[in-house]
């Protein structure tokens, strides 16, 4: 195989490095975290819009929703969502919203967070900033992420 800048290299050598990089990297334990803070970041953001329907006059689409779900989801699983999403929704509630935001923004961040330490061992780079500059870097690239996210929103 010919390379780029010059030179051969083997087929079983390309491979061997290939899996020594995937190694030194941890790319599997890495994409491992990835997936698990980008779930674990989904959960509280869906509280958070649960919360946030108490403004909104959703009443009538919620309960079109929770039909469809009957079929789905056993009964006393049903009843459980419906009799504390009908409770959610039925009486605004702004500390519970202000709640539901900030650990919405804290987990989406901490995603973020462990996308700048995997692209750091990708790039074998040892951070150099202290343990609050990054903190306020990664809350500041999520609400600049969700900010541009917003504002390409269809209206």
């Amino acid at each position: 195989m010919r390379l780029v800048g010059g030179g051969v290299l083997s087929f079983k050598e390309l491979c061997k490095r290939l899996y020594r990089e995937y190694e030194n990297n941890a790319v599997a334990d890495t994409a491992a975290q990835l997936s698990y803070y980008f779930l674990y970041s989904l959960f509280p953001f869906l509280f958070f819009l649960a919360a946030l329907t108490a403004y909104l006059p959703v009443r009538a689409p919620m309960d079109q929703l929770l039909d469809r779900l009957r079929p789905i989801v056993p009964g006393q699983a049903m009843e459980l969502i419906d009799t504390h999403l009908h409770s959610l929704i039925s009486e605004t509630r702004p500390r519970l919203l202000t709640v539901a935001l900030v650990v919405s923004i804290w987990s989406a961040s901490r995603a973020v967070d462990a996308v700048r330490r995997a692209l750091n061992l990708a790039y074998d780079v040892k951070e150099s900033r202290s343990f609050w500059k990054t903190d306020l870097a990664s809350i500041g690239i999520t609400l600049a992420g969700a900010t541009l996210v917003l504002d390409r929103w269809p209206s």
